[in-house]
């Protein structure tokens, strides 16, 4: 909006001011590609040693670009390449549409260890856009001749050649299979609590990565966040297994466990209902253990409640006011019996 507001005599004399960046986005939103050759004219022969390209760095606002601009751009890198020029290369190429993205995609395929890790995620930040918007996905061929998506890919290589610790977690949360497979057979605690962690709470049932976890305190103790949305689909022996782990803070479980409500896990209910009534009144973890309670019918839900061992006891009272209140509905009298 403020493009059309702004004349270009004006932007210019931002620019010239030396508040380019202003000028030149007003510019480029009114002109588009019609500024390219301005643009390629201020560009250095080489960009070796340079931190700061300006009309390279405005490039990012074009909306679209010429194929042609891939080889003015490429043709100038050189030794060395500073990390903020380098930024802007990979901006600008990915401007190129449909074909900047396979070029970059190309060069690192070639030379997977030329750029930094911070530029590799660039790129993979890049790459998520442009498939968004093309519908493909490229595809890099490994020694043993198998195909793998390029985010996979990099992945791979990253925890095989050249693990870097705060980058090789985040490729790996990208390909949530191979994260798993790499938790379980490759990687040592600290490297696959990293990798869980990086996960964000994605992860989904797998027997395997749940017995790695509870057989190590630290990566037990990561359970309620790894798995934070995938405890509806647990089977009831695993869920079992976590609220008997004594390395797992279980306010922290009753609080992921609270947003599912699946009745195949009735078994879990229950105990997990006889355990917050045993133990010293907690609101919180009352109001958590009736929230799993919600999807049951009337009939099952009253036969739960019903079959304690604390029946009309005050936090039976407490709880079953807060089962009310998770399903909308009363389920009994002020003297405890059931509202038919």
């Amino acid at each position: 909006m403020l493009s059309f507001e702004i004349d270009d005599e004006t932007a210019r004399a931002w620019i010239a001011a030396g508040h380019d960046e202003a000028g030149w986005r007003v510019l480029i939103a009114r002109h588009g590609e019609a500024l390219l050759p301005e643009l390629i004219e201020q560009l250095p022969q080489s960009f070796a040693g340079i931190h700061h390209i300006p009309a390279l760095a405005h490039m990012r606002w074009l909306s679209t670009a010429p194929d042609t601009l891939i080889d003015e751009i490429w043709r100038r890198l050189g030794s060395p390449m500073r990390p903020k020029a380098m930024q802007d290369v990979l901006n600008a190429t990915a401007r190129v549409y449909p074909k900047g993205i396979p070029h970059l995609v190309m060069f690192i395929a070639k030379q997977p260890n030329a750029l930094p890790t911070y530029h590799i995620r660039q790129a993979l930040l890049l790459y998520e856009d442009w498939q968004k918007r093309s519908g493909l996905v490229l595809r890099i061929k490994t020694r043993d001749g198998i195909e793998h998506p390029f985010p996979y890919w990099i992945a791979l290589h990253s925890v095989m050649n050249r693990w870097e610790d705060h980058f090789t977690p985040q490729f790996l949360a990208l390909s949530p299979d191979l994260a798993i497979d790499c938790v379980v057979h490759h990687l040592d605690d600290k490297r696959a609590a990293a990798v869980l962690m990086a996960l964000n709470g994605t992860a989904t049932y797998s027997a395997r990565l749940l017995d790695r976890m509870l057989a190590v305190p630290s990566l037990a103790a990561l359970i309620p966040q790894v798995f934070a949305d995938g405890f509806d689909l647990f089977p009831v022996e695993a869920l079992q297994c976590c609220i008997a782990s004594s390395e797992i803070d279980q306010d922290s479980l009753l609080y992921r466990l609270a947003a599912t409500a699946n009745p195949m896990h009735r078994a879990v209910h229950e105990e997990l209902m006889t355990r917050v009534l045993d133990a010293p009144l907690q609101l919180n973890n009352l109001r958590y253990v009736a929230d799993m309670l919600r999807a049951y019918s009337r009939e099952e839900v009253l036969h739960i409640i019903d079959s304690s061992i604390h029946f009309r006891e005050d936090c039976w009272f407490w709880f079953v006011r807060l089962v009310e209140a998770a399903r909308g509905e009363r389920l009994i009298n002020e003297d405890g019996v059931a509202r038919h």
